[in-house]
């Protein structure tokens, strides 16, 4: 907000991709600074600081030209690339490069562990993920259990909509909840 050029009737832009996040906002970065000086310590230069001081007071930011460093300091402790920061099309961008698909799994295995999900029930989640589909007979196989067994766990599973049913009868199929 403190940075936004307000003569611009263009949207601030958010895209979010599988992995990354493009941030624009109308107003390209004063003429005393560089994209790359953003990622060290730098003098906050906003372009509108009476709004900047103002959202300082009520506390909604912390300090002047500490904005981009906390960005990169976060970025290096989950182990991401630096931060872009680029002039563009009369604005300013920053693009956060995120782990792609291993954040996926991350996302899943988070939800996964709040389900209390018993070994065999978490083998099968990997099973699902690699062969898309799995029978009560092959699961009890897979687990080292009873068929009896076997039906408790993925009726656990179907309960927490961690898989659906597909079919019925001797070919009953499950797989992963989408």
């Amino acid at each position: 907000m403190a940075h936004r050029d307000y003569f611009s009737n263009a949207d601030i832009q958010l895209a979010v991709y599988d992995d990354r996040i493009e941030i624009w906002n109308p107003g390209e970065l004063s003429k005393q600074l560089t994209p790359e000086q953003l990622k060290v310590k730098h003098r906050s230069i906003p372009r509108n600081p009476f709004l900047a001081d103002r959202l300082y007071l009520i506390k909604y930011i912390e300090r002047w030209g500490r904005g981009t460093n906390r960005i990169v300091d976060e970025m290096r402790q989950d182990n991401l690339p630096d931060p872009i920061f680029a002039n563009n099309s009369g604005g300013f961008e920053i693009t956060l490069m995120g782990p792609g698909k291993s954040f996926e799994k991350a996302i899943e295995d988070a939800k996964l562990h709040k389900l209390d999900l018993n070994d065999r029930q978490r083998k099968a989640v990997e099973y699902l993920r690699k062969k898309g589909e799995i029978s009560r007979k092959e699961y009890a196989k897979m687990a080292e259990v009873s068929l009896r067994q076997a039906n408790k766990d993925l009726n656990d599973l179907l309960k927490k909509k961690v898989i659906v049913q597909v079919g019925m009868g001797r070919s009953t199929k499950y797989r992963v909840h989408d």
